[in-house]
């Protein structure tokens, strides 16, 4: 088998991985509170048709105007789950879970542009990713920063083409639409930081001038593309705040967007939360960051111009992502994942130099992952031999048997593929490869079989339909002092909520025929503020425990 079939087989079996781990099984669990079930309950509002042809354009949330996000991902759900006439879980995690797959095949096609004549460091770099675990959980999750990610690598995979050629070659015309119009989709996604790419651009061809390289910005950037660039958003945002009450756009844009970023309004985090959160959101994997600083450094005295631009080209998206929103007030681990895939490709490329220089994997670390990997089996036996395992006493957290099986033989088979290949794949590809299949397989059975566990901690599915029940046909559902349950409490139960802030609105809703009102349990004193309230139903555990309560005046026969 020629090396070019076999590197196209290769990656047709990693995006076949890819496939396998972020699109099975998506709605085996509820959504998890807070964001899930807010952004499903968007999504469904907008597919109901229940706000009129206005709705698409201005979206709402529990029948409100919403001015958190822009509507891309939500006019993507809507699409799916029109059809079946619901925005199912599964549903609602579609768009996510496809633009995870997406961002491992078009990490394989930048690491191929990058690394060329090294088909095995854009594979092992696509592995990366596919494999830090951070990436998929958020990956299988109803998340926006999956969507904007893989626009903003689109548009960086764009520009990088543009680069090679300088924009003199024929047919560079679509790379600039691919370029603009990923940026354009990425803004629709989640505001001005879909543009972060072009900052990336800049810091990199600035880099390069002072290096000697003359690459002229406005063949990459005419002035027209910010049409493309801008233009959808502005568009949008014009007809939301025409539809709107006033102060849509103070909150959308001065509040919201400025909020955030200057004053940490939401997620309020210290200037050197990165420093460590980012080394945490991409374990395992960064323990290879030693690693590509070692085969960095000797890049830049050994290897050719064309990989040490490739790596400065990784260092500037890495660096912009980091300074950006190391500097922003408002900060969450998941706001670099767009930064993962160029870590990812420093992290692919080094462990095939390192492979490639040594003529294998030495035999201290094999001896090392064949011990991990044991141990994890073992674990793994342990829990199908007790019949599962209660990770907190009292939480009914318990891993099944069955997710500890799964551990067992997903670690038996990556030692028995590696010993199988090694007789037919030389180098360390044998090894390489069942380390990262025993990841994939570890990966699939936390989510297949030990995510569940977690579901009533983390899912409002239980408290809302519980609530819809003691409330009665017809009957009005409340939260009290617990607005981020609004949405996830609105998209189970089927009916509008009413937010109660104080005893005093309590007090409100009682006196109109309330019945159900949602709190936590720890908050019953404040609600009993208002009035004689009993406990009628329960869900979830420990600080998070939410109760169903009702007035005892209320009390059915």
């Amino acid at each position: 088998m020629s090396e070019p079939t076999r590197s196209r087989k290769a990656g047709l079996a990693v995006i076949a991985a890819a496939a396998v781990l972020l699109l099975t099984g998506l709605g085996t669990t509820g959504l998890w509170a807070p964001d899930e079930p807010r952004y499903a309950q968007i999504a469904e509002e907008l597919r109901s048709g229940t706000h009129g042809p206005g709705g698409a354009v201005l979206l709402r949330l529990n029948g409100q105007p919403y001015t958190q996000k822009p509507p891309l991902y939500y006019w993507i759900a809507a699409a799916l789950g029109a059809p079946g006439g619901r925005v199912s879980e599964a549903l609602a995690r579609l768009p996510s879970a496809l633009a995870g797959v997406a961002m491992v095949w078009l990490t394989l096609q930048l690491g191929g542009r990058l690394f060329r004549g090294r088909p095995r460091a854009a594979l092992w770099s696509a592995l990366v990713l596919l494999t830090v675990f951070r990436f998929g959980h958020v990956a299988r999750r109803v998340q926006l920063d999956v969507l904007l990610g893989a626009l903003e690598l689109a548009a960086l995979y764009a520009f990088w083409r543009l680069f090679e050629v300088a924009g003199r070659a024929p047919g560079t015309r679509r790379w600039l639409w691919l370029l603009h119009g990923a940026l354009g989709l990425a803004v629709l996604a989640k505001g001005p930081v879909g543009l972060l790419p072009v900052a990336v651009a800049a810091v990199f061809l600035a880099w390069e001038r002072h290096r000697g390289d003359r690459t002229a910005r406005r063949d990459i950037f005419p002035a027209w593309s910010w049409l493309v660039s801008l233009g959808p958003a502005l568009v949008w945002l014009g007809g939301a705040a025409a539809l709107a009450p006033a102060g849509f756009l103070e909150d959308s844009v001065s509040q919201n967007l400025f909020g955030r970023f200057f004053a940490g309004t939401s997620h309020a985090r210290p200037i050197p939360y990165y420093l460590y959160q980012f080394p945490l959101d991409f374990l395992p994997w960064t323990l290879l960051w030693p690693l590509a600083f070692l085969v960095g450094r000797r890049v830049r005295r050994e290897s050719s111009e064309e990989e040490r631009r490739a790596r400065r080209f990784l260092a500037s998206w890495i660096g912009v992502f980091l300074v950006f929103f190391s500097i922003s007030a408002g900060k969450r681990g998941l706001y670099l994942l767009p930064a993962f895939p160029a870590a990812a490709l420093l992290c692919g490329a080094s462990l095939d130099a390192a492979v490639h220089a040594r003529g294998g994997v030495p035999a201290a670390v094999r001896g090392a992952l064949a011990a991990a990997a044991l141990a994890l089996g073992a674990a793994g036996g342990i829990v199908a031999w007790r019949g599962g395992w209660l990770l907190v006493e009292g939480s009914g957290f318990a891993l099944p048997a069955s997710f500890g099986a799964a551990l067992a033989i997903a670690c038996g088979g990556a030692i028995s593929l590696a010993i199988g290949l090694a007789r037919r794949w030389p180098g360390g590809d044998a090894v390489l490869t069942g380390v990262f299949a025993g990841l994939v397989a570890v990966e699939l059975s936390v989510f297949a079989l030990a995510y569940p566990a977690f579901d009533d901690e983390k899912s409002p599915r239980a408290i809302a339909l519980a609530a819809a029940e003691v409330a009665g046909p017809g009957g009005a559902v409340a939260v009290f002092d617990r607005t981020p349950l609004v949405g996830g409490i609105a998209y189970y139960s089927g009916r509008p909520v009413v937010p109660l802030s104080d005893a005093a609105a309590a007090r409100r809703f009682v006196a109109e025929g309330g019945r159900a009102v949602i709190v936590l349990e720890r908050r019953l004193d404040a609600l009993r503020r208002a009035g004689d309230f009993e406990v009628r139903a329960s869900s979830r555990s420990g600080r998070r425990t939410l109760v169903v309560a009702t007035p005892t005046s209320a009390r059915a026969p």
